[in-house]
């Protein structure tokens, strides 16, 4: 169960040597939150490797209070931030093969948090390290079950994703207290969501959440102790979709019967 590490005040010396632990340690996936107030970055890395590649928070990402110009935005273009073939963030990559390299890149995001995104030099700067490997949970046939819904909208290809889903392991994020995530509620029942890949969740949060790889069988009769009104898949993505209280119902009746034979 992937949790999220606590996040830490840094100084800047101490921002360069995460930056640099990123290619020096760890594992295939590492990851650096870098933070102050609402703002963020997240730098991407692997150990062995010359490179990494950092995100810049997009507005979409960030309170209504704080979202970013056009202007910002062009200053993060001039600073080396594009587009990337999939999410909402801008990304760069770049060269840190030792210490000046990373004291270099350390300076210059925190000149960015003070252009682009106004936090004052005397806010905290928060890090939050979490190396290692990527979540190896994919789901292809739930994915494909997805698609074919929603091009035909049967009643066939529904029942299909429910099978799927019930052989599935799903990521499903927690709360800071481990409970499960609330995502919001309908008519005053609480709205839960679960990804069936890793990827997708970053997507919905690039900062990472802290979950737990449930088999279907085990969340769909879980959720019916709560007072769950529906269940998210891969909320806020391009694959997904939404199960509402009466097919939770019929999905945990149907995990029970598979646990039973």
């Amino acid at each position: 169960m992937p949790t999220q590490p606590p996040a830490t005040e840094a100084t800047p010396p101490e921002l360069a040597q995460a930056l640099l632990r990123l290619t020096r340690a760890g594992g295939s996936a590492n990851r650096l939150v870098v933070s102050q107030g609402p703002a963020w970055f997240v730098a991407h890395g692997a150990r062995g490797e010359a490179q990494v590649r950092v995100e810049a928070a997009a507005s979409y990402y960030l309170p209504r209070e704080h979202k970013i110009r056009t202007e910002d935005v062009y200053r993060l273009r001039q600073a080396g931030f594009g587009p990337a073939a999939q999410g909402r963030n801008l990304h760069r990559r770049q060269e840190l093969a030792d210490l000046p390299a990373a004291e270099t890149l350390a300076r210059e995001l925190l000149g960015l948090l003070a252009e682009v995104y106004h936090r004052p030099e005397a806010e905290a700067l928060v890090l939050s390290e979490q190396p290692g490997d990527p979540d190896p949970t994919a789901n292809p046939r739930v994915q494909k079950a997805i698609r074919e819904l929603a091009g035909s909208r049967s009643q066939r290809a529904r029942n299909r994703l429910y099978s799927e889903l019930l052989s599935a392991d799903l990521l499903v994020p927690l709360d800071a207290s481990g409970e499960l995530m609330v995502f919001g509620d309908l008519e005053g029942w609480p709205v839960y969501g679960c990804f069936i890949d890793a990827e997708s969740l970053l997507a919905w949060d690039p900062r990472g959440l802290s979950y737990r790889t449930v088999p279907g069988t085990r969340l769909f009769p879980a959720l019916m102790q709560t007072r769950v009104g529906s269940l998210l898949i891969n909320p806020s993505g391009r694959l997904g979709g939404e199960l509402y209280r009466n097919e939770l119902e019929a999905l945990a009746e149907a995990a029970r019967a598979r646990l039973a034979r």
